[in-house]
């Protein structure tokens, strides 16, 4: 589940913060606005995709793995 507040991370190995849910305006679709630890950039993605698996190696893992319950 995706939490304004709740730190993520990346598969990749960044860190997170989620800081909105909200909505692209022209589709509608609902997304996740969030911002990296380590520089302070802010990123914008669709909800599914923030919550979907990625395939690594033959094993599929969160995109996003809740790290913190603060």
């Amino acid at each position: 589940m995706t939490v304004i507040g709740k730190r993520f991370r990346h598969y990749k190995g960044g860190y997170y913060r989620v800081l909105y849910l909200g909505q692209i305006e022209a589709t509608c679709e609902d997304c996740v606005i969030y911002q990296s630890e380590k520089d302070g950039s802010i990123w914008v993605r669709p909800q599914d995709d923030f919550v979907s698996s990625v395939d690594i190696d033959g094993g599929f893992k969160p995109r996003f793995a809740l790290i913190s319950d603060d």
